[in-house]
């Protein structure tokens, strides 16, 4: 039946420093408020006022979630009507993540990192008077084989890009679009005064790159309606060997099912 967080406040940091690669070998997930959950979840009045989520992996893992609010939703094989939703949120800490081992597949948001789904699921998740005043920052080792790097960056959520993507061990296919769908209504991203927040990515090898002002990517149904980006970008680097997008809203809406709708209504982008 899934469950309820509501009125959580973290004012704590949030800190992951590893380099054992044995112990942590295949997935990191971190969180301000929760790190992980399976099934159907809401968040109410929740919000992160640390300093920071960080994680610095060090070699330590080939997957990592992050998020200032949430690091990661799985959502269950075969269950339908699942929905993870976010109400009356807030993050205010800077969500970052430090890179050193090839073949990482890595999901940073402001609010949420990763929303990750299995085979014949439908599901929905909901960003609703959502604000994020937090950096979102993703740093890769420089020495790294850039081939087998995949960096997800958002403002409000890292992505939705699930399983046949992102080509974990133990996934199935993707899930079925037609009944799965995302939606962010009256969410913002907050500038500061001084100029020191934004969405910040140094690397000079990534093999592929989603960053958007809201979302890194989706594949999902999408709708939007009066949400704002106030963030830069800022990229300092070589450039990504394989795929690069970025935007202001989104970086990439993967068109990889047939009848996928996105409808956007009131969006302004000022980073």
């Amino acid at each position: 039946k899934g469950g309820v967080v509501s009125n959580c406040n973290n004012s704590g940091n949030v800190l992951f420093d590893s380099t054992d690669i044995t112990k942590y070998n295949k997935m990191v997930i971190l969180g301000g408020v929760a790190a992980f959950f399976y099934s159907s979840l809401t968040f109410t009045n929740c919000n992160n006022t640390a300093e920071k989520v960080e994680a610095k992996m060090n070699g330590a893992s080939e997957n990592l979630a992050i998020g200032g609010i949430l690091g990661m939703a799985r959502i269950r094989h075969r269950n339908t009507n699942t929905v993870v939703k976010f109400k009356d949120c807030t993050n205010k800490s800077d969500v970052t993540a430090t890179v050193a081992k090839s073949g990482s597949r890595v999901h940073v948001g402001g609010v949420a990192g990763w929303m990750y789904g299995w085979s014949e699921t439908s599901f929905k998740y909901v960003f609703e008077d959502v604000d994020n005043y937090g950096s979102v920052k993703a740093t890769v080792n420089n020495n790294l084989d850039s081939k087998n790097v995949y960096l997800y960056l958002g403002g409000i959520l890292g992505d939705d890009v699930h399983a046949q993507e992102t080509g974990l061990p133990d996934s199935g296919t993707n899930c079925n679009v037609k009944g799965s769908n995302c939606q962010f209504t009256r969410c913002y991203n907050h500038a500061a005064k001084d100029g020191s927040k934004s969405l910040y990515v140094m690397a000079n090898n990534v093999y592929q790159l989603y960053a958007g002002g809201l979302i890194g990517a989706t594949q999902l149904n999408f709708t939007m309606n009066t949400c704002e980006n106030n963030l830069p970008f800022l990229y300092e680097g070589t450039k990504v060997t394989n795929r690069n997008f970025y935007g202001g809203l989104v970086g990439k809406i993967v068109p990889k099912h047939a009848g996928k709708t996105t409808t956007i209504d009131g969006f302004t982008n000022n980073g």
